[in-house]
């Protein structure tokens, strides 16, 4: 975002497993979505070894959000690493989401 406002039917505060998981779900339903966090993968990212997870025997946490990442930006969702400040609502469903960059 360069400063313009920009129209998202849905924002995610958060780039965890769940946040990007919630991403790539609604990009796939073909909603403008756009994830926003200070970094990638959150408590996940940090894990050295997940075993628990379907469709892996043994992968990294890190490894396993970049997948996760990667199919929500197939679907069109956008991730972008800034930190939210501020939610101003301004309608009903209508939120103002403000940036440490100033972008809203």
């Amino acid at each position: 975002m360069d400063g313009d406002v920009d129209i998202y039917d849905v924002i995610i505060i958060g780039a965890g497993i769940v946040g990007l998981s919630a991403a790539l779900y609604t990009a796939r339903q073909g909603l403008k979505t756009l994830v926003i966090n200070k970094d990638i993968g959150g408590q996940l990212s940090l894990t050295d070894e997940v075993q628990n997870y379907p469709g892996f025997i043994s992968i990294k946490g890190l490894d396993l959000v970049r997948r996760v990442e990667n199919q929500a930006r197939v679907f069109g969702a956008e991730v972008v690493f800034n930190e939210v400040i501020k939610l101003d609502k301004v309608d009903e469903g209508d939120f103002i989401v403000k940036t440490a960059s100033g972008d809203e």
